[in-house]
């Protein structure tokens, strides 16, 4: 039996005892470096799978199967689609997500020997799937900022995405790729987030940048007046923040 995992244990990565048969094994969240050491032991399965056929395939063709292959493992991670389903469909890829739900701390073989006796069977899922979910907890949605929204000038690629979370807390918190890694989805996701007094800040900065822009369109103004000595304009919330950085870091 396990319990709901708590928000304050979930924001320290406290670990959870869990009970099967003889042993007690202490299981904790999965930090971003293992997921991503997970993903990896995934693609390299495929890879491995696919070796010899490769090797046997006439040089015209394997250039183009292995071209093929590399946009399939690019894909592959263990939250959907094929990956997913190698996950929980393989004994060596779950025995390797119980290693890191214990962090290393109980021998691979120990656990081949707890949890995989008989290879894969219904109570070996059942039991990793346990033990993950003894520490996991659901993300809140985001709250939903009250400004006028703006279409952005660029489109996100798909490499600026998944370097969105180090660029972003370590301009706010000066961290190391080490420590962000070593921090989970959710602890990301609560030192990102964005409290009412931090919502309303740039609430009121928004409404007092579309106010003045009302106020100049009411009068006539064909472009906005030469700011006066002193006097620093910004059009977004963006560009304040962008401002507040460069000063704090003179």
């Amino acid at each position: 039996m396990i319990f709901p995992y708590p928000h304050s244990a979930a924001l320290a990565q406290v670990p959870v005892p869990y009970f099967y048969k003889d042993a007690v094994l202490l299981i904790y969240p999965l930090r971003l470096r293992d997921v991503l050491d997970m993903d990896m032991w995934l693609k390299s399965r495929v890879v491995k799978e696919y070796h010899d056929q490769v090797e046997l395939l006439p040089p015209g063709e394997r250039e183009e199967f292995v071209a093929g292959l590399s946009d399939i493992i690019a894909g592959i991670n263990g939250s959907s689609g094929r990956g997913y389903r190698l996950l929980w469909s393989n004994a060596d890829a779950l025995l390797h997500l119980a290693v890191l739900l214990t962090r290393g701390v109980v021998e691979e073989d120990r656990l081949r020997e707890l949890i995989f006796p008989n290879g894969l069977t219904e109570e070996s899922v059942d039991v990793v799937t346990e033990m993950k979910r003894s520490v996991w907890r659901d993300l809140p949605p985001v709250p939903e900022l009250k400004v006028v929204e703006k279409k952005p000038r660029y489109e996100t690629t798909k490499e600026e995405s998944e370097a969105r979370i180090y660029h972003m807390l370590a301009e706010k918190y000066h961290w190391t790729y080490d420590q962000i890694l070593d921090l989970t989805d959710y602890q990301a996701f609560w030192f990102g987030y964005m409290f009412p007094e931090e919502r309303e800040h740039y609430e009121d900065i928004d409404a007092m940048i579309h106010q003045s822009k009302a106020s100049l369109e009411a009068r006539g103004a064909e472009a906005s007046p030469s700011p006066k000595p002193g006097v620093i304009h910004f059009n977004s919330p963006e560009e304040y923040e962008a401002w507040k950085a460069r000063q704090t870091s003179q």
